[in-house]
């Protein structure tokens, strides 16, 4: 059932390779589009983004405008308020410097009379020139009308004033024509405060119809961007999930196929181990026992002297030339013994053969004992050391060759390193051997480092985290 279902590219999660990927069966079909989600995505952002703009520009410009707005307003007013002062007071200092004038018939009360008249002329003048809100500006004419009028009949008073006629003088500034013109100006002058007062009251109004226009456009465009944020919150949330779904199944997919190729070699060993055992028990002893029979029978063929004898003698050669051919074959299929030290007893067997076979130095080192009960991770390492050995030895040019294999802790280390040319540009043969290295090691989840050595040749080191 397991290599059907490897044949057919089933895993037991129910996934099912396409195109020598795993599929997740659960994982919806959105996930084949990630560039059109993509594509979703900036839009919702580049529309969340361009309104919350928008509406920090129109909320900017409504917080900028409601406060100068407001200070036009009120510098309109305070200097209505102020010129209206101005007015009320120096109308007072006028009215009572003409009186005095009039009584004691001293012209420092004219003088004094003439320093703030054009001050007063001015004050009128600038009340009715300043904007105001309210059309009706009769009570500024009247002022300025009833103006006109008292200063003409306190001009006379004057006249009268110097012509020793001082009675006559405070006679006209006691009269009722100058009563009813004071009076005039006293109505124009409450009649401008009342506009005044008006116009504070309207621009208050105004000011707090501004505010509540600018904090409801507030409240409503947070509402707009909390909403839109939220919503591209949301689709940014369901890509996100989407794609972590995406990366847990690719996730889940990597680890399966892991423990697939850690099956697969673990069969493959078993598999091997099992024709091993099979050369070396069945053909090894079939030959061993072919051997014994062609010496018997070239024994007793030399004690004949048959003619024959040459030929037995050949057969019986060729039998110990296969029975070594075979042995050889059984000791490369089985290359680690079962037993917990078998790794360092193949690894000094590598040495030494490698030594005699290449006419160069190998040795093998250890610095304690190192002991693997897993075979196939045994078996892993020992050909990592092997192909690592071969590269030294046809492509490196390498004089002695060091093994080593070492335990820290909990991680058992290879290295393998000669006095070579160094690693440089690899061939397509060389880039193979490393390739399988590197699959070797990754089978058991090791880590495989290759590099120059300082004193020239290079250095692989294998790491087994166990």
């Amino acid at each position: 059932m397991f290599r059907e279902d490897v044949a057919l590219g089933r895993f037991a999660d129910g996934r099912e390779e396409r195109n020598g990927c795993a599929q997740p069966a659960e994982v919806s079909e959105d996930l084949d589009c990630p560039v059109e989600k993509r594509t979703h995505t900036g839009i919702a952002l580049t529309v969340a983004v361009a309104l919350t703009v928008v509406l920090l520009i129109a909320y900017s410009a409504l917080v900028w405008k409601m406060p100068q707005d407001f200070g036009d307003v009120a510098h309109v007013e305070l200097e209505l308020q102020r010129v209206k002062g101005i007015i009320v007071h120096l109308d007072e200092v006028l009215t009572m410097s003409c009186r005095l004038a009039a009584s004691t018939g001293d012209e420092r009360w004219e003088r004094r009379y003439r320093k703030y008249e054009p001050l007063l002329d001015r004050a009128i003048k600038r009340a009715i020139e300043l904007p105001s809100e309210s059309e009706d500006t009769e009570a500024a004419v009247q002022t300025d009308v009833a103006n006109i009028k008292l200063v003409g009949m306190e001009n006379r008073a004057f006249l009268l004033v110097r012509r020793g006629q001082r009675k006559e003088a405070m006679a006209m500034l006691l009269g009722l024509e100058y009563s009813e013109q004071k009076q005039v100006y006293s109505r124009g002058m409450d009649q401008l405060a009342a506009n005044i007062d008006n116009q504070i009251a309207l621009g208050v109004g105004r000011y707090h119809q501004y505010l509540i226009l600018v904090v409801s456009c507030t409240v409503l465009g947070s509402m707009t961007l909390v909403g839109t944020w939220l919503a591209v919150l949301r689709i940014i949330y369901r890509e996100t999930a989407q794609r972590r779904q995406a990366e847990e199944a690719l996730m889940r997919d990597i680890s399966d196929r892991k423990q697939l190729e850690q099956q697969l070699a673990k069969l493959t060993e078993q598999e091997r181990r099992r024709i091993g055992r099979a050369l070396h028990d069945t053909t090894g002893q079939e030959l061993t026992g072919l051997g014994f029979m062609a010496q018997s029978v070239l024994e007793q063929l030399a004690t004949e002297s048959h003619p024959e004898e040459k030929t037995v003698l050949k057969m019986e050669e060729s039998i110990q030339r296969a029975l070594a051919q075979v042995r050889r074959f059984a000791q490369g299929l089985v290359p680690v013994e079962l037993d917990a030290g078998g790794l360092m007893a193949a690894l000094q067997e590598l040495a030494t053969n490698t030594t005699e076979a290449c006419n160069i130095p190998c040795t093998f080192g250890r610095r304690q004992q190192v002991s693997m009960e897993d075979n196939m991770m045994a078996t892993q390492i020992y050909l990592i050391a092997k192909e690592a050995l071969t590269n030294a030895v046809k492509h490196a040019q390498a004089k002695h060759v060091e093994i080593e294999l070492s335990r820290e802790d909990n991680r058992v280390t290879l290295l393998v390193r000669d006095d070579g040319v160094g690693i440089g540009e690899p061939s397509e043969e060389d880039g193979i051997g490393l390739r399988i290295m590197r699959h070797r090691a990754a089978l058991i989840q090791a880590t495989l480092k290759i590099e120059p050595v300082d004193k020239g040749g290079t250095q692989v080191m294998c790491v087994l985290a166990r």
